[in-house]
């Protein structure tokens, strides 16, 4: 009995030991993957580092063009809103009530809109001249003076 108690043991022993080199065979196996993941890291890390050589590309010049500004008629639109008050050639008092403006010089003219555009300027006939002025731009004020500082 103790002979094959003995055996058992032994053959018990055996197979462990045997389990235990299976183990040791596995626990390599596992650090050696574990190793040589780590090299793959370093490498793609390496990758990483490496400096990208950038292409320089010259500046594009972008020519700014500006928009062609609208041309603005004086005479048709002395024609449209003033002729009926000043006259064909700006020699009447309007409604008999304002100064004639012929031969007025264009910076005066300008003012004299520009006030009544902004309700700052004129008199008698200031009402009226503020509907016939407020929707004027800068542009047409200046056309508009510049064509009846020459009439």
């Amino acid at each position: 009995m103790k002979i094959a108690l003995s055996v058992v043991v032994a053959l018990f022993l055996i197979g462990c030991s045997q389990e235990t080199s299976k183990q040791k065979e596995v626990q390599e196996e596992t650090q050696k993957v574990e190793e040589v993941k780590e090299v793959k890291k370093v490498e793609q890390a390496k990758k990483i580092e490496k400096p990208v050589s950038v292409k320089k590309q010259e500046p594009v010049l972008v020519k700014e063009t500006k928009k062609p500004e609208k041309t603005v008629d004086g005479a048709a639109l002395y024609k449209t809103s003033c002729i009926s008050c000043h006259g064909a050639k700006a020699e009447r008092e309007a409604l008999s009530k304002s100064q004639v403006i012929q031969g007025w010089e264009s910076a005066k003219i300008e003012k004299a809109l520009h006030g009544y555009k902004n309700k700052t300027y004129g008199a008698s006939m200031k009402t009226i001249m503020e509907g016939k002025t407020k929707n004027l731009s800068d542009a047409e004020i200046k056309a508009l003076a510049g064509y009846i500082s020459k009439l």
